[in-house]
């Protein structure tokens, strides 16, 4: 019980990090090695994926969280979570509502919770590519550096 309440307690936190759009403070409940599959099955590192879509958001939301399931054995985690998005877009009048489901792979190191793999999909994926390509390169690079 109580690994599940830890497990739990390091879900809440990784949301209030992504909602800080602080890069370190969301690649600090990673492992070092821990990959990414994004909504269009690409596998990345997580500082890659996070390096590319974290600096498209201005303000991001994420309301009714739904922990569907949670299972702990030993030092891993297993979870699944669904919930709604809601952002803004850096330098534009866009704005993204949509549904993310995920799942997650959590690795006890140290005594502590870290995010090993993360699988991604969501309702709203078409449209995060193209304003990604909408974007102004030269901008968003300017806002990456900024981020790091």
């Amino acid at each position: 019980m109580q690994d599940l309440v830890s497990v739990s307690n390091f879900l809440q936190s990784r949301l209030d990090a992504l909602q800080s759009l602080n890069i370190e403070r969301i690649l600090g409940l990673f492992a070092e090695n821990a990959e990414v599959v994004d909504a269009n099955n690409q596998v990345s590192s997580a500082g890659n994926y996070l390096r590319k879509y974290l600096p498209l958001f201005k303000r991001l939301k994420i309301n009714n969280v739904k922990v569907t399931d949670i299972v702990v054995r030993e030092d891993k985690a297993f979870t699944l979570e669904k919930y709604d998005f809601d952002a803004e877009i850096f330098n534009s009048r866009n704005k993204i509502k949509g549904q993310v489901a995920m799942s997650c792979v959590l690795q006890r190191i140290d005594n502590q919770w870290k995010i090993i793999q993360y699988c991604v999909s969501n309702t709203f994926n078409d449209q995060l590519i193209s304003i990604l390509n909408q974007l102004d390169e030269k901008k968003l690079r300017k806002r990456k550096n900024q981020q790091r």
